[in-house]
């Protein structure tokens, strides 16, 4: 554990809600996809890759997409740098490409805290996903965390 294949039903309706609540406050993501661990080595964490409208960012961080984004879009997955896809303030301007950067590092921590906080303190355990271990550890709950943003225009279910 974790592998996405031991989810429960109710633990998955838990992210569903964490996401909903996620949505609310930033309304440019739209869905989110649990990232498989193949390799079972996050014991302790399930990471989720949430979706979200490239457009509707553009919108609420104030930056417009950049031609790199238009061109590239079908490359746009959970390792992408989001200050990629967007034009700084002032073209050449190194403290303006600095505080882009700055801008969506910053906002990636904050929807991961807010992501984490929700799940930790608002979601109701019987959501929370478990870990049955029954070794020294006995059973607690599973955190979640973000692993990245994905073009929610690229997948077919959005």
């Amino acid at each position: 554990m974790p592998n996405t294949e031991n989810i429960t039903k109710k633990e998955f309706k838990g992210i569903e809600l964490v996401v909903k609540a996620l949505k609310k406050k930033y309304p440019f993501i739209t869905g989110f996809n649990i990232v498989p661990d193949y390799e079972n080595k996050y014991r302790f964490t399930v990471f989720i890759d949430l979706k979200i409208n490239f457009e509707e960012l553009s919108k609420y961080s104030g930056y417009e997409l950049s031609d790199y984004y238009f061109k590239n879009k079908d490359s746009v997955n959970s390792r992408s740098f989001l200050a990629l896809f967007f034009n700084s303030k002032s073209i050449g301007d190194k403290n303006s490409v600095d505080e882009l950067v700055d801008y969506f590092a910053k906002l990636k921590n904050k929807i991961d805290k807010d992501m984490g906080d929700f799940y930790e303190n608002s979601l109701p355990d019987e959501f929370k996903i478990k870990n049955f271990d029954g070794g020294l550890i006995g059973d607690f709950f599973i955190n979640i965390g973000l692993d990245g943003f994905t073009d929610d225009s690229l997948s077919e279910d959005s």
